[in-house]
């Protein structure tokens, strides 16, 4: 059982970009800078640049050392695995 958190993250590469979790709040912050050349300005773009920031409030718990973060094609992908103590489990009933 876990959480997952799928980013678009465009031209972002792994130097420029940061995640931390402190007590069920996960932040992604990071910059993307234009790669461009100095000397034209772009007519369009598909998606802008510069710095950013996204925070999540997680309302389980979760197993912080566990959490895994993949940063492949301009794709980050998180897996958040819950606690062992928030995930369910059995009980067993017994008669009389």
């Amino acid at each position: 059982d876990a959480l997952w958190i799928r980013c678009d993250l465009p031209g972002v590469s792994e130097d420029e970009l940061e995640i931390t979790l402190e007590r069920k709040e996960l932040t992604i912050s990071g910059r993307q800078m234009s790669q461009g050349r100095v000397d034209f300005e772009p007519v369009a773009a598909e998606y802008r640049t510069g710095i950013y920031q996204r925070s999540f409030h997680l309302n389980r718990e979760v197993d912080e050392a566990s959490v895994k973060a993949r940063l492949r094609n301009g794709v980050l992908d998180l897996e958040i695995p819950k606690s062992p103590d928030a995930r369910p489990r059995r009980i067993p009933i017994s008669g009389n």
